[in-house]
């Protein structure tokens, strides 16, 4: 299978994930090999409900249990909620090598041999936040100029496919409310009528 070939199975997991939530999951596969990146975190924070985490991470999932704990002093998530237009982050965004060395949740990270992250915001909405961060190993070295270039093709694609569909999302969310809001106030209008209140 050529390059090319991959690129385009890549881009179609994306469209399909734009439809189908349980397709981030081959989206994560997918995306990693194209990147170069050893795992990848897809990383989703319900605001509907108390700001309730959940995080899956391929090739180590058992990483998930201990990023929970960890997240919140965690750098990255520090910078994300203090940034809160950001779009596309990495490790010295926010942080340089000598504080890597004395940060508690990079020993966490590289007990389990993942420490350098490059993140994509996938969907912001009222209802749900969810970021893509790929994560390469100690040997791998951070992020470079052409992960960097890799990392723009992936987000055209979300711009173009998951963007919209967020967008759709939030607006039939808000359609729903208006709709209850009208039945009550029809319910409310209809006993008043029949004098029940």
């Amino acid at each position: 299978m050529d390059a090319s070939s991959d690129t385009e199975g890549m881009f179609e997991a994306i469209r399909r994930a734009a439809l189908e939530p349980e397709a981030w999951f081959d989206v994560q596969e997918r995306t990693a090999a194209f990147m170069g990146a050893f795992s990848t975190q897809l990383a989703s924070v319900d605001h509907a409900h108390g700001n309730a985490t959940w995080t899956r991470t391929t090739r180590r999932l058992e990483y998930d249990d201990y990023f929970c704990e960890f997240m919140p002093d965690a750098e990255p998530v520090h910078f994300a909620m203090t940034h809160p237009n950001w779009r596309v982050f990495c490790d010295y965004d926010y942080i340089d090598e000598p504080a890597i060395a004395r940060s508690e949740f990079y020993r966490l990270c590289q007990s389990f041999n993942l420490s350098y992250r490059l993140a994509l915001r996938l969907v912001d909405t009222p209802d749900v936040s969810r970021a893509l961060v790929f994560l390469w190993r100690t040997d791998q070295g951070h992020a470079q100029r052409q992960e960097f270039e890799k990392l723009g093709q992936i987000e055209q694609q979300r711009d173009e496919l998951v963007a919209p569909q967020a967008r759709d999302a939030v607006a039939l969310a808000q359609r729903r409310l208006h709709a209850r809001r009208h039945h009550r106030e029809q319910l409310v209008a209809s006993l008043v009528a029949e004098g029940v209140v």
